[in-house]
């Protein structure tokens, strides 16, 4: 009786084993309870506190970032930064406002093309001029179903969602640290808002010579590109 007991703790410890097993091996490939968590997840954002803030986002001109500008509408300086132009969304902005009887935020628009270290260092150069920065939301990015290369010889989306954002990321980063006003921490978030591609949980051989990054962005290697970027 006592070794029937054993074995069916036994086989219960390993059936649960093999689930949670399965589980986080299917995780790799497609994070389903990540996903589920996103969905039913109900964020709350305080926007008074970013009265008297000032605010940076890259990509302002696409959905996710125009959506967190109008979000942002109530700090005192509002940088709105894409490659195409924000003036657009700058005027909805202050018609907002203007409805709702609201100071209107000190809103810049700035230019920036994400495929260019020299773009970049540029950006980088007019962020120093701001007396200071609260948050930085760096959302620009790109997919693509083709590949293509940048002026600087990276694979496109490699460029932009990585390459050039953490250059970003690295300019933006002092400023951030030299904001005497903000008595909070400082805020730097880079997002994206693409859906998922199924990834291989063993990626790729990384005992390779030479640039890891050169070797997955090759021609015949772009489809694990995209799954390492998502």
């Amino acid at each position: 009786m006592a070794s029937t007991t054993w074995y069916a703790v036994l086989v219960a410890i390993v059936a649960v084993a093999i689930v949670a097993g399965i589980r986080y091996a299917l995780a790799e490939v497609f994070p389903y309870w990540i996903l589920k968590g996103q969905k039913h997840s109900r964020p709350h954002v305080v926007t008074e506190s970013y009265a008297g803030k000032t605010i940076l986002i890259t990509g302002a001109h696409g959905a996710f970032g125009s959506r967190a500008a109008k979000m942002f509408k109530n700090a005192d300086t509002l940088v709105l930064i894409d490659l195409l132009d924000c003036t657009a969304l700058k005027e909805e902005i202050e018609a907002e406002c203007d409805a709702a009887s609201t100071k209107r935020p000190n809103v810049l628009v700035w230019t920036v093309n994400m495929m260019s270290y020299a773009s970049c260092a540029e950006l980088g150069r007019k962020i120093k001029t701001l007396k200071s920065l609260d948050h930085a939301l760096l959302t620009a990015g790109i997919l693509s179903f083709s590949r293509r290369e940048s002026p600087e010889g990276w694979e496109t989306s490699m460029q932009v969602n990585y390459l050039s954002s953490a250059l970003l990321a690295l300019f933006i980063l002092p400023v951030l640290k030299s904001s005497a006003s903000n008595p909070n921490p400082p805020v730097l978030t880079m997002t994206t808002s693409f859906g998922i591609y199924p990834a291989s949980p063993t990626m790729s051989n990384t005992s390779r010579p030479g640039s890891y990054l050169k070797h997955i962005t090759r021609k015949d290697r772009f489809s694990l590109a995209q799954m390492q970027e998502h």
